[in-house]
């Protein structure tokens, strides 16, 4: 079986932590261990609306081969030169390659965090452009279901509204990071997902949506996959207790999100 290639259009909610390579690093400790390439476009604080708009976006939907299997946009050479790269995502002649082989399977759409509270209209006009663009190169749209800011918990059902309709704008599938975010808190509300900014991810949030977008492009649980990533360069260890805790809310999350097709949490 070929390797899964996946491009990320998103902002820092999407290269905060290397969330493209921690899903990689999932992957490859599955048994037996699966296959992985990824590129990023993204930068700071953009929208659906500014991917529509920026030329590196759609010349990564038309030809993943032109730059190969790499992270770009924010943050995308220090990732090259990180020495993590070089650990479980392919990279080099073989990357290429097989990339070569196959446009990308899936391409995951983040838009800005308050966006779909703020403009849902926007989100929706946007994003339908870029799933129409993504389906004519035969690729699978994914929606990142972000999560609510800290101090503004009700924020998650409006969240959940506009990637809804946004699924239904372009057939795609839906990663319910948000989803899992909120189970998570509820199991434990000490468990630190949050920055001090109250928005962006910690490397405990970040972990959470990788296992969650594994459950989502391969279908399958994360749970007993590693607790031992590496995050900027650096290796992280989470206790047992935590990386537990942070698998099965993924697992169980993306398991209803599918059994509750059209209901409450469809596409969101």
């Amino acid at each position: 079986m070929g390797a899964l290639k996946v491009l990320y259009l998103g902002n820092s909610y999407t290269f905060c932590n290397e969330l493209p390579s921690l899903v990689g690093q999932l992957a490859a400790s599955a048994d037996p261990p699966r296959t992985y390439q990824f590129r990023t476009v993204a930068a700071g604080g953009v929208t659906l609306e500014w991917h529509c708009q920026n030329e590196e976006t759609r010349a990564a939907l038309r030809d993943p081969a032109a730059t190969g299997p790499r992270a770009s946009g924010t943050d995308g050479d220090r990732m090259l030169r990180d020495p993590a790269a070089t650990g479980p995502r392919a990279s080099g002649t073989d990357g290429d390659r097989m990339l070569r082989e196959g446009g990308w399977d899936y391409v995951v759409l983040q838009e800005q965090s308050t966006r779909p509270v703020e403009d849902r209209a926007q989100m929706v006009r946007c994003g339908t452009e870029l799933g129409r663009e993504i389906g004519a190169h035969g690729a699978q749209p994914v929606l990142y279901l972000t999560w609510a800011r800290q101090h503004r918990p009700e924020m998650l059902p409006e969240l959940v509204a506009g990637y809804r309709e946004l699924a239904g704008q372009t057939g795609a599938r839906g990663a319910p990071v948000g989803l899992a975010w909120r189970r998570v808190l509820e199991a434990d509300p000490n468990c630190a997902l949050y920055e001090e900014d109250q928005s962006h991810p910690t490397v405990l949030g970040s972990y959470l949506a990788a296992c969650v977008f594994y459950a989502t492009f391969y279908d399958a649980s994360p749970i007993g996959l590693t607790r031992e990533v590496w995050v900027d360069g650096e290796e992280v260890c989470l206790s047992q207790e935590r990386a537990d805790l942070l698998q099965r809310a993924a697992w169980e999350t993306y398991t209803s999100f599918e059994a509750d097709s059209g209901t409450e949490t469809k596409g969101g």
